[in-house]
């Protein structure tokens, strides 16, 4: 498992609490393969023990367990900590209201449902992560300006129950950026809109009338035209006989504020403002709690079929870009949906409510589809995308914990029918199980099979023209020929964890070539081979690499193991002490696909790496006159700077090769010189190379 996670993440700690073993073991791998720290407890009485002495920073708390369950354990913890400073996610096989509302009241935070969804536990954990930093940061920063704004954000006033003529305290004078003492109560009230005037006039009748205290809050544009959003409090007394309702101001605006700062950062994706996959799980939840059977209601999951592959080429801001005008197309053009919501890079997600029929909903996807046979343009360039469309149906779904993964299930299986198309989760579920489970199955039988072939793609030296390298690739062929290739089987592989094996012969594989070649006097060529997240943190990893180097005779020096930046980035401290054992060994480290992670100039710096290899989506855009070619000589500049060896991936085009010649880039590969090949192909492609390239 692969995650993006900062060096403050990496050091925030867990508690998961849950009277089941593997429960706890298997979330602990999960939390901790994401770069959390996490510790674990089998009780709530040993839960309550664990915080008296460390608080972590959050906790994952399971609902029912023997002795003291997961409601009162809740309740001590808020004991110890309130809900700001310690967020509990509560996990539970239930999914009735009233155990939800229960927890909600014991003190969670949050709650997530049994049988655990991976993706969904990991999201929720950051969110609530983020939203306890936000809440300690507002709170040091109130702490540091308190002694500063304490008599400027409150102040007292009086109102006369007779003549309605308000009276203010040097402090509401200063807060309202009032000059006199006295007003009427209308005079007060022209400073807020009609409505909430309204509303202050009707408190104050009331309290008058029955004695009742109230609080509100309105909003207030001061006598310097500054907008304020103020907490009112009223309460009524009796001076000398007479009716005299005393209460407070109190300036809130930037509580206000951070609320809606921290309600955005939840619900909001940041980089377009739309509504995020968290906003619409709320809106799908309303609607089941609100169990209205009278409508029907849509969950759609839509994706831009070209739109990753466009965006892979100009950048991550085309497609923040390109997806703030396809949302505002939506909602101008189809007025059924009135939100889209942002749900991951390149896909949106919405509701079509109150439809009374399937047909209608269908006659909204077909008029989807139909508004982006148009272009989307940006900067005067038109831009092209199908769109591959999930949907469920609800009261028609009746797995309601599932609306939103279910709509996804459809989309992805449409994108595999090719696109440009609208499928219902229900018409193709089956279908799409079976297919996973056959593709597992034969994935397995093929390892046994050794039906996985490493091909071997030419890395040639610049300086002059010879093959030095190779890049070792994974295909799966079949019995009849058939070659599947990596983007089809891969991502289940990594799912499954059939990934280690298919890697560990990839390895064996590459070994044995690289000396083959040498043993028939063809070439010492170096041979590079990718290591998977699964086999860089694979506790046998070096122990394998030993074995395919003793067992294939070759010299550590012609291999080269390489990682991408973001398994690099997943435990940084892990790949320094990792990379440095296989240097170590005399093997050659090399960092792949640079360019497309996270990785900053400082952690560079400090991996113990030999080679970088420029990532393919730099080098493909070239033009014959060197256009698009700054970001390569800022990584070639960058890369003679730390003394690394260059390689740069996916050169199509004979300029493309001049330009890395020119620029002092030591290695090239791509379809300019040959694909990947199989062993047979490539020792003759070695033997009628041309030098003169």
């Amino acid at each position: 498992m692969n995650s993006r996670y900062t060096k403050s993440e990496a050091k925030t700690s867990i508690l998961v609490v849950d009277d089941d073993k593997l429960t706890r073991t298997t979330i602990k791998r999960v939390l901790e393969k994401s770069g959390y720290l996490v510790s674990t407890v089998e009780s709530g009485e040993k839960a309550i023990e664990f915080c008296l002495k460390s608080l972590p920073n959050l906790i994952l708390l399971d609902l029912m367990m023997p002795g003291l369950d997961g409601y009162d354990t809740c309740k001590g913890l808020r004991t110890i900590a309130d809900h700001k400073l310690l967020p509990i996610i509560i996990l539970t096989g239930l999914d009735d209201i009233e155990s939800i509302d229960k927890a909600f009241e014991s003190g969670s935070t949050d709650f997530i449902t049994k049988p655990l969804n991976w993706p969904l536990l990991l999201q929720r954990i950051r969110y609530s992560l983020r939203t306890r930093e936000l809440f300690q940061e507002l709170n040091d920063t109130q702490k540091k300006l308190s002694k500063v704004h304490s008599m400027a954000r409150i102040g007292y006033w009086e109102l006369d129950g007779d003549s309605y003529t308000v009276t203010f305290f040097d402090e509401t004078k200063f807060l309202l950026g009032f000059n006199k003492n006295t007003c009427s109560l209308d005079e007060l009230l022209f400073h807020t809109n009609k409505t909430e005037a309204d509303k202050i006039r009707s408190c104050i009748g009331e309290t008058l009338k029955s004695n009742t205290p109230y609080t509100l809050d309105h909003s207030f544009t001061n006598q310097h035209g500054v907008k304020l959003t103020l907490r009112q409090q009223g309460e009524l007394t009796e001076r000398h006989g007479k009716k005299i309702i005393v209460g407070t101001l109190q300036d809130i605006t930037e509580r206000k504020q951070a609320e809606e700062k921290i309600h955005f950062h939840r619900f909001y994706d940041q980089e377009t403002s739309l509504p995020n996959k968290d906003h619409l799980q709320m809106q799908i939840n309303s609607i089941v709690e609100n169990n209205s059977h009278d409508k029907l209601t849509a969950i759609v999951n839509l994706s831009f079929d070209k739109l990753r592959s466009i965006g892979s080429t100009i950048g991550k801001d085309f497609i923040n870009q390109f997806l703030k005008i396809s949302a505002e197309r939506i909602l101008t053009k189809i007025p059924q949906i009135y939100e889209v919501s942002r749900i991951s890079t390149t896909t949106f997600g919405f509701l079509i409510n109150n439809m009374t029929n399937i047909d209608q909903v269908e006659n909204i996807c077909s008029q989807l589809i139909h508004l982006f046979r148009e272009p989307v343009c940006i900067d005067d360039h038109e831009y092209h995308s199908t769109l591959s469309i999930g949907l469920t149906t609800y009261p028609g779904d009746k797995d309601t914990a599932n609306l939103l993964n279910n709509a996804s299930t459809a989309q992805k299986l449409c994108i595999a029918d090719g696109g440009s198309r609208y499928l219902f989760y229900s018409k193709i579920m089956n279908d799409n199980s079976i297919k996973l489970i056959s593709l597992e199955t034969n994935m397995r039988n093929a390892t046994t099979d050794n039906e996985f072939i490493a091909f071997f793609q030419p890395q040639v030296h610049t300086l002059d023209n010879k093959v030095n390298g190779m890049e070792a690739l994974c295909r799966w062929i079949k019995p009849d020929g058939t070659i599947i290739y990596p983007d089809k089987f891969i991502p289940l592989a990594e799912e499954t964890g059939i990934i280690l094996e298919i890697d560990k012969n990839i390895l064996f594989q590459s070994c044995h070539f690289a000396r083959d070649l040498q043993k028939q006097s063809i070439g010492n060529i170096r041979v590079g081979v990718n290591l998977s997240a699964m086999q860089f943190t694979d506790t046998n990893l070096l122990t394998t690499i030993k074995d395919a180097l003793y067992e294939s005779d070759l010299d550590p020096q012609y291999l080269e193991l390489e990682i991408t930046e973001s398994i690099a980035m997943t435990d940084v401290n892990y790949a320094i002490d990792t990379l440095k054992k296989i240097r170590d060994m005399g093997i050659k480290t090399s960092m792949d696909d640079f360019g497309t992670g996270y990785s900053s100039l400082s952690y560079l710096q400090k991996l113990p790496l030999d080679t970088l290899k420029i990532d393919q989506s730099f080098i493909r855009p070239i033009g014959p006159n060197a256009e698009n070619s700054e970001i390569v000589r800022a990584i070639i500049a960058m890369g003679r700077s730390l003394n690394m060896y260059l390689i740069a991936e996916g050169a199509e085009e004979g300029y493309h090769y001049q330009l890395l010649q020119e620029l002092g880039c030591d290695e090239v590969q791509g379809y300019h010189f040959s694909k990947p090949l199989a062993k047979e192909d490539f020792i003759n492609y070695i033997k009628n190379h041309d030098h003169d390239i």
